[in-house]
């Protein structure tokens, strides 16, 4: 069967939103893109990424789940000191390592 695909939000980044519809317009799928490394959705690993990060470790909450994914590149379902370092290395052009699924 045909189906469609449409997006929304920042097609490109973290919390972009997928959903693919049946030929009757009925929803089958919905994906939520994440980028690890890429926080504030704007496709790329750059400072932004690591102050929010950064943040985080010390206390501030991420704004949704999607960027709570995203910054924890090392899958160890929390984001701490390891994640804001993997990031930092990526921002200075070192590339950032993830290992999500572990």
């Amino acid at each position: 069967t045909a189906s469609t695909l449409s997006t929304s939000g920042t097609v490109d980044g973290t919390g972009a939103v997928a959903t693919v519809k049946d030929t009757k317009g009925n929803t089958v799928a919905v994906y939520t893109l994440i980028i690890f490394g890429d926080v504030n959705g704007d496709g790329d690993v750059k400072l932004a990424d690591y102050v929010a990060v950064k943040s985080s470790v010390v206390g501030t909450a991420f704004d949704d789940d999607a960027q709570a994914k995203a910054a924890d590149v090392n899958g160890d379902t929390e984001v701490k000191l390891a994640d804001y370092v993997a990031i930092k290395a990526g921002v200075v052009g070192s590339g950032v390592t993830v290992n999500p699924y572990k």
